[in-house]
């Protein structure tokens, strides 16, 4: 199963978890599940930097995921894909909320 792995569940992290859980469902036809914390077993879409969302800072500091190369205060965003045993991980990333 596949979860969406926010910082939080509020404001930007909100919105932006229920508009990919909107388009996951119009292409799988599948809900995607949101949790502000790891299950340790679900593959996960993982939302935010490391500088928002400790998930993704602890990947960085396990070397599952190298750092990401954002400029701070631009629209940069970022995709990472990785696997952590049999698990499976996408990461998006932006340099700021709106991006």
């Amino acid at each position: 199963m596949v979860t969406l792995l926010i910082p939080r569940n509020d404001g930007i992290f909100a919105i932006a978890a229920a508009e990919l859980s909107s388009f996951y469902k119009r292409i799988t036809g599948k809900d995607l599940p949101v949790r502000t914390e790891d299950d340790g077993k679900s593959d996960l879409i993982v939302l935010g930097s490391d500088a928002v969302n400790a998930f993704s800072h602890q990947m960085i500091i396990e070397k599952v995921i190298p750092d990401f190369k954002l400029r701070t205060g631009s629209d940069d965003y970022q995709l990472l894909s990785a696997r952590k045993g049999k698990r499976k991980l996408l990461f998006i990333a932006g340099a700021r909320p709106r991006a």
